[in-house]
Parts: C-alpha cells; sequence; structure tokens
C-alpha cells in the first residue's frame, strides 16, 4: 500500500534528500519507516487540532485516526488517500497499491498510478 521507494517523481524522498545528513541513504527500510512516520504525525497534528496538546491521548489519537481523512497530497506521495474505520486488524476497504517488476535485472516501477485492490471478502 506504499508507494515505492525509487519512484520517479516522490515529494517525501525529495524533503529527506534535502536535509539528510550523515551515514544512511533513501531506499525501501528508509521509506517505509518515512511513510509510517509521516502517517502517524499527521494523525498527531489532527489530534492535537481537534482537542489541544495538553489533550492528546491514545484514544485522541484513534479518534483522530478514524475522524478524518489522510489524502496523498498531505503524506507527500507516500501513501494512497486513506480513511480509516473500525474494521480489525486493519481496515479492508478500497485498498491501493504501486507496483515493482523487474526489468534488465532491475527493479523498475510498473507507472506512478495506484492500483486498486479487489475486495478482499472477510474471513
Amino acid at each position: 500500500m506504499a508507494t515505492p521507494d525509487n519512484q520517479e517523481t516522490l515529494p517525501v524522498r525529495d524533503l529527506y534528500t534535502k536535509y539528510h545528513t550523515g551515514a544512511g541513504n533513501w531506499g525501501i527500510a528508509a521509506a517505509q519507516s518515512a511513510y509510517q512516520t509521516l502517517l502517524a504525525l499527521r494523525i498527531l497534528e489532527q489530534a492535537i487540532a481537534k482537542g489541544g496538546k495538553d489533550a492528546v491521548t491514545g484514544q485522541a489519537m484513534y479518534d483522530a485516526m478514524l475522524g478524518a481523512d489522510y489524502g496523498e497530497a498531505s503524506l507527500m506521495g507516500s501513501l494512497p488517500d486513506i480513511k480509516f474505520d473500525a474494521t480489525a486488524p486493519f481496515p479492508t476497504g478500497k485498498l491501493k497499491v504501486k507496483a515493482q517488476v523487474v526489468r534488465d535485472g532491475k527493479i523498475a516501477t510498473l507507472g506512478n498510478e495506484w492500483l486498486p485492490v479487489p475486495d478482499l471478502p472477510k474471513w
């Protein structure tokens, strides 16, 4: 459900590159960590906006997660538009992915568009 780390245009990677110092580089591990951190911070922003910084609790974060839509633009291209709901253990709604393929022995993106994931029946 995340954007490939090697996608041609990726605003979150551009920000990383702009401010990166020290060892390490952008790759799948850095990308996945950045994507999840960015989503968590967007949820935290929503919780603070709703109740103030002193009212942030686990419940406030949960309510913020369920109470807002998180768009691809606010997630800097890292994830598709996300709308959480109360399904457990994870949302099974309208999931989207981006794909990678191997071309000439190298991993390449399969376009820049989000691809819909077929509906998953409840198990």
